[in-house]
């Protein structure tokens, strides 16, 4: 018999966010869908590019095989970010809820 806590740890599997480039990108995979958060730069008056803590989330499109930019999915500190996936992760590309996520 197995004990409480194995149980738990068995029934909601998790996907895991891995490492997916050198400027701090990280990816995530869920059962339907794939995701992407970059830091999102913004360009200054004097020419130069700065990262203010935001975040920007792709989505994987399987057509395109790549993370096209969505324009507009932009999110402060990166754990909101990252909690904004795993929320999305929950359903498919059609709006239903995935069993087991």
């Amino acid at each position: 018999m197995l004990s409480f806590k194995h149980h738990l740890t068995e029934a909601v599997k998790l996907p895991k966010w891995k490492k997916a480039g050198s400027d701090g990108e990280k990816e995530i995979q869920f059962p339907t869908r794939r995701f992407r958060i970059e830091k999102f730069y913004e360009s200054s008056w004097d020419g130069g590019i700065k990262h203010k803590g935001e975040w920007e989330i792709f989505e994987w499109d399987k057509r395109t095989k790549t993370f096209p930019p969505t324009g507009g999915d932009i999110w402060s500190p990166q754990w909101y970010a990252k909690q904004k996936v795993m929320e999305r992760g929950k359903y498919d590309n059609k709006g239903k809820k995935i069993e087991g996520v």
